[in-house]
């Protein structure tokens, strides 16, 4: 038996030997293809599965390419393979990446210096086993490699100036330095189809670039007094079509933080960036620009930038209530992932309900906008604080309002998830359902921002600042209830193998979930120490 497996071993031994090399540029490729397959779907799908295997490619693509590439220049052996002259300008060319994806996270891009040097190492490495089988290779086959190591220097360039466009530091020099030329108003003048919102989106793409960096870009005193003129304001003439603009603004961004899309579309013949380039260049590439939108309308490029009617929830009280004598709650507790597993487990999505859909939360929002609107135009109110003119206009505005939206972003968002559970939970306007419940969903979206995707928040959210109230709110519970009747107390463990696999892979969302014990949880919030008013200052301040 010993003797078969050393056998075995030897041919395997020898089989990498031989075959090594061809097998790693072939995984290399194949990750390549991988990427280039499912590299974009992260815009229309959140499956953690899907995510694992994406980003896996995605880190193993470039270590393979550089581990092979550095084997490449350092084996002598492989004199007998013409190809290898070949081989690496090719996997110089892997290194460049796919178009669709440039960037992982956000956290990619600070990282351009860093592949700038790889860019430096692995030309030369390539550069060095070109010159080496130069003598050996045809000329065929040296002008092929050529032209790869060309297109492979090009193609690593374009990703990592890409990066560095990506960067939200990077960003945010551009627009500082860069005087604003951007007018909201310009919009008045475009229409409404959904080609022609996309060059809106492409015209007021500063201003969201200027969000994700967290400058606040105020249009000019002269366009300011232009738009006092105007007889119709952007909301009211868009209406429900604000939604898809703000929708191709947000892909743009994603666009350009996370691929190649505004370093190589500038000059591509039917992008949508070429036609922005010359709608912004005016009189006299009428013509051209004419000619790329009909044939862009062809294939729809706009229909693919917008929204698939989805929302991410997540509930305090629904995590407060979790029972964490659950199989997946304490092997994340015993192997340090709980962080992560209340993120994933107790998360859901919102689409529509028995009386809500998306686009009943999308008119009750613009209406909403549009009161905003009217009240900055006759009242004179101050826009800049997260809603203060809604509670003036309420006359609403007292201590606690007033507090709680002059507060760093990320406490002000928890603030107002608790006190909506609660004011929800104690809520006796049974006649505004549909208010009420696109409230709770809008609620537990920010929430959801806040605690699994923080970097989509504008400024600095801290890092797991949910979990001192939910600790606070356990305490109390306990101090309060005991042992009986206690709204966090952990169910017993249930042995039921059904039940055990059930909690482990199935997600428990917030959507009509644990609401019994919600509301005693909330009850308690409400009767401890006048919870809104008392508490939640003392806890931030």
């Amino acid at each position: 038996m010993m003797r078969s497996e050393v056998i075995e071993a030897g041919r395997l031994v020898n089989l990498w030997n031989e075959w090594g090399i061809q097998i790693l540029v072939l995984v290399s490729f194949s990750l390549q293809v991988f990427l280039l397959v499912f590299g974009g779907i992260r815009r229309h799908s959140s499956s953690s599965i899907l995510m694992f295997f994406l980003w896996s490619a995605y880190l193993l693509a470039d270590s393979t390419a550089i581990y092979t590439l550095g084997h490449l220049s350092v084996d002598s052996r492989s004199d007998e393979h013409q190809l290898v002259a070949f081989w690496a300008p090719f996997l110089l060319l892997h290194l460049g990446g796919p178009d669709n994806i440039t960037a992982y996270a956000l956290e990619d891009n600070t990282l351009w210096l860093r592949h700038l040097q790889t860019l430096a190492v692995q030309v030369l490495g390539a550069a060095y086993v070109i010159y080496e089988y130069i003598a050996r290779s045809g000329t065929l086959l040296l002008l092929a490699s050529i032209s790869m190591f060309v297109a492979g220097l090009l193609k690593y360039g374009e990703r990592i100036w890409a990066l560095k466009c990506g960067n939200i530091s990077s960003i945010r020099n551009s627009i500082s330095t860069r005087k604003f030329k951007t007018n909201p108003y310009q919009l008045l003048t475009l229409g409404t189809s959904e080609e022609e919102l996309l060059l809106g989106a492409h015209s007021q793409f500063d201003i969201c670039k200027g969000v994700f960096a967290d400058i606040i870009m105020v249009p000019s005193h002269l366009v300011r007094s232009q738009s006092n003129s105007k007889q119709s304001s952007v909301i009211s003439y868009l209406g429900e079509d604000l939604y898809k603009l703000v929708e191709m603004e947000l892909t743009l961004m994603y666009d350009f933080l996370y691929t190649k899309a505004a370093v190589i579309h500038t000059w591509a013949l039917l992008s949508t960036w070429t036609c922005s380039l010359l709608h912004r260049r005016g009189r006299g590439w009428e013509w051209p620009l004419h000619v790329i939108t009909s044939l862009g309308q062809r294939v729809h490029p706009a229909s693919r930038r917008l929204w698939s009617g989805s929302i991410g929830q997540y509930n305090l009280f629904h995590l407060c209530t979790r029972n964490t004598n659950e199989i997946g709650s304490r092997l994340a507790m015993k192997l340090g992932l709980q962080d992560w597993w209340n993120k994933m487990h107790f998360s859901g999505t919102f689409s529509r309900s028995d009386i809500l859909s998306i686009r009943d939360i999308k008119k009750l929002v613009l209406q909403a906008l549009q009161d905003k609107e009217r009240a900055l135009q006759y009242k004179n109110t101050d826009s800049n604080s997260r809603g203060s003119f809604i509670l003036k206009s309420m006359e609403a505005y007292d201590d606690f309002a007033r507090w709680s939206v002059n507060i760093d972003f990320d406490e002000s968002i928890l603030v107002w998830h608790i006190a909506t559970e609660v004011y929800i939970r104690k809520s006796k306007a049974k006649h505004a359902k549909e208010l009420i419940e696109a409230t709770e969903v809008l609620s537990d979206y920010m929430m959801f921002l806040l605690v699994v995707k923080p970097n989509m928040l504008p400024g600095a959210a801290r890092h797991n600042i949910h979990l001192t109230s939910c600790e606070q709110l356990e305490g109390q519970c306990r101090a309060r209830f005991g042992d009986k009747d206690n709204p966090v107390e952990p169910s017993p463990i249930s042995w039921n193998p059904y039940c055990m696999f059930k909690e482990l892979f199935h997600r428990d969302g917030p959507n009509c979930s644990r609401i019994p014990r919600r509301e005693k949880l909330a009850e308690m919030a409400w009767s401890f120490s006048q919870f809104a008013l008392v508490y939640l200052p003392c806890q931030f301040n």
